[in-house]
């Protein structure tokens, strides 16, 4: 492999001791555009831009601002009233990861926006060294070096996770940089910051794991051990012990403390046989997955592209770079698809760790193979005479676009927000506002405003529940809710809190199925609805019969029902309709059910 090669020869072969390769004219012009590809929406748009919802402000972004609210961290004992009548401070995500603590000083959509553009900012710069350094270091190849790395800041990345995608190129040129070129505190102190900007579950661990096969198999080829090497790989470790230390302590001395994670259902399972596997991990390498987005497929077609070139070329040593990349891609993608297969099942159920940890996002590192990849198939590429730099110029274009505009794995931040700046500023129709809500519209904090001015009450002293919407408006406008998304929680509450939803439950096989085999969601799934999140006013649906428990839900302390659904046997089932809120720039449309 390119990397392997790469790592075995001298610092002097690469000419690591000139720094000014990097800091050029084509750096800084990339590194100014992907800055501004990424700030100029948030800053002409503002709250009036699009955020990507799904795992994010239905979450990630409630939980940080929870854990900031006062100007200061949460501490480690503390218990937050706001989710569940009491959600343990430890189950939250680290309170020393850098993205939580721009939560300390700014609004929750300047941090995300800060956040996002300094993630973005990183991924340009870690891929810009990492190939300028130790793969193309050819001055012939600056131009594919920036294409490559814009293309791969470009990425529809999850920011709110930091640096565990974004950033695994500049961690992977730290590593090489210690292993050629012997200590060197700037790679540290790469380390030290990947450590306090990225998820150990997410992330942090599988590293962990490559760094010490790398190096054992750096030491069984060399018989030396590389020190500095070994002490970068130990560096991080210990970091993420600090960072991480409320989730290792849980998993490793809380025995009191049983997860609702063990109750998830093994046979809840994708690939069922052997041609189900082979479909599942073929859409992996070719699609990929949106939390690791790659929008890859001109990145795919490149390299295929390349093969063919390098073969007829008889150029084996191209041939055999790109094809160990491709062929890593693929084992990552069986990977993923494995872990979700009928093979695991009973090794699941026997070792409690395989089921409530996912094994399977060594997938994470796809983004790094397949942009590595990239780089290597463009050059090739672009050694035809006549036609090949014009080629492999047109591949970055098109996967600059696909970055950029692609939906088939998530919902594009950029693309949305592309539209939203169209119809601003230049009249163009808005879309469809359905899951493309703005992010002042999601929260709809006047419209929730209005409503607890109608209670009239301190909302510490009630607790409410929601149907029809995500939990975490009502938690991020101040509401103490019952239900909510959490991936860490007591098994003991999601027990609890399925009484209230136990017979509707029985009416639909897939939430019940949603529910008792994840449960992360501890929603009101109406069984009469298709979705159970996104019911703007638009869309004009009614629940005729909703069988939720609310003896159960009073007994937990809920006194209001927010719905963004009317519910119309409500009196039956002891659900008293107080009024109807609308606002003109919210997309809900709130009934408030009393108990």
């Amino acid at each position: 492999m390119a990397l392997k090669t790469v790592a075995q020869n001298k610092s002097t072969r690469y000419n690591l001791s000139q720094p000014e390769e990097t800091g050029n004219v084509l750096f800084w012009i990339g590194l100014a555009f992907v800055i501004l590809l990424f700030s100029l929406p948030r800053i002409l748009l503002g709250e009036d831009s699009y955020i990507t919802i799904h795992d994010n402000l239905d979450s990630e972004l409630v939980w940080k601002m929870i854990m900031t609210e006062g100007g200061k961290l949460i501490g480690d004992n503390a218990v937050t009233q706001r989710v569940m009548n009491g959600f343990p401070s430890k189950l939250y995500p680290s309170q020393f990861n850098i993205s939580v603590w721009f939560f300390l000083f700014l609004s929750p959509f300047q941090a995300y926006a800060v956040n996002e553009v300094v993630v973005h900012a990183i991924a340009f710069i870690g891929m810009f060294l990492l190939l300028k350094r130790f793969v193309l270091p050819s001055k012939n190849y600056n131009w594919i070096v920036l294409g490559v790395s814009v293309t791969f800041a470009a990425l529809p990345f999850y920011s709110v996770y930091g640096l565990s995608i974004t950033g695994q190129p500049f961690l992977l040129y730290a590593f090489l940089t210690l292993l050629n070129k012997g200590y060197n505190w700037k790679s540290y102190s790469i380390i030290v910051l990947y450590a306090f900007y990225s998820s150990l579950p997410l992330t942090g661990f599988f590293i962990l794991i490559v760094l010490a096969g790398w190096f054992i198999v750096q030491y069984y080829q060399t018989r030396v051990i590389n020190v500095p090497f070994l002490l970068g790989s130990i560096l991080l470790g210990l970091c993420y012990v600090i960072t991480e230390h409320n989730l290792l302590y849980m998993m490793l001395l809380e025995s009191g403390y049983v997860s609702h994670r063990l109750d998830y259902a093994s046979e809840n399972i994708f690939s069922n046989d052997i041609n189900e596997l082979i479909k599942n991990t073929t859409d992996g390498f070719v699609f990929g997955n949106y939390h690791a987005a790659t929008v890859h497929r001109p990145v795919l077609i490149a390299a295929l592209i390349a093969l063919i070139i390098s073969w007829r070329r008889k150029d084996y040593r191209a041939y055999g770079n790109i094809m160990v990349l491709l062929v890593i891609a693929w084992i990552l993608s069986l990977i993923q698809a494995a872990y979700k297969s009928y093979a695991l099942v009973e090794l699941k159920d026997a070792i409690s760790i395989i089921k409530t940890f996912d094994f399977s996002r060594f997938f994470w590192f796809r983004p790094l193979v397949w942009f590595v990849t990239f780089a290597l198939s463009l050059v090739v590429i672009a050694k035809g005479k006549k036609w090949g730099k014009v080629l492999a110029g047109f591949c970055v274009l098109l996967q600059l676009a696909f970055c950029l505009k692609s939906t088939t794995q998530t919902t594009n931040e950029f693309n949305e927000n592309r539209h939203l700046l169209m119809a601003k500023y230049f009249g163009a129709p808005r879309l469809e506002q359905n899951l493309s809500v703005t992010y002042k519209e999601f929260y709809s904090e006047p419209l929730f405003k209005e409503i607890k001015e109608y209670i009239n009450r301190p909302q510490a002293s009630y607790r409410v529940l929601n149907i029809g919407f995500h939990p975490s408006i009502a938690q991020f406008n101040g509401f103490y809710t019952l239900d909510g998304y959490q991936n860490n929680y007591p098994l003991e509450y999601k027990k609890q809190f399925k009484k209230i939803i136990e017979e509707e439950l029985a009416k639909n096989d897939k939430w019940q199925s949603y529910f008792d085999g994840w449960g992360s969601r501890f929603y009101i799934l109406p069984a009469e609805l298709d979705n159970y999140y996104d019911n703007v006013k638009t869309k004009s649906v009614v629940i005729r019969q909703l069988n939720i428990n609310t003896s159960v839900a009073k007994s937990m302390g809920a006194e209001y029902i927010f719905s963004s659904i009317e519910i119309e046997n409500a009196p039956e089932i002891g659900m008293h309709l107080e009024k109807v809120f609308e606002h003109k720039d919210s997309p809900w449309r709130i009934y408030l059910y009393s108990l």
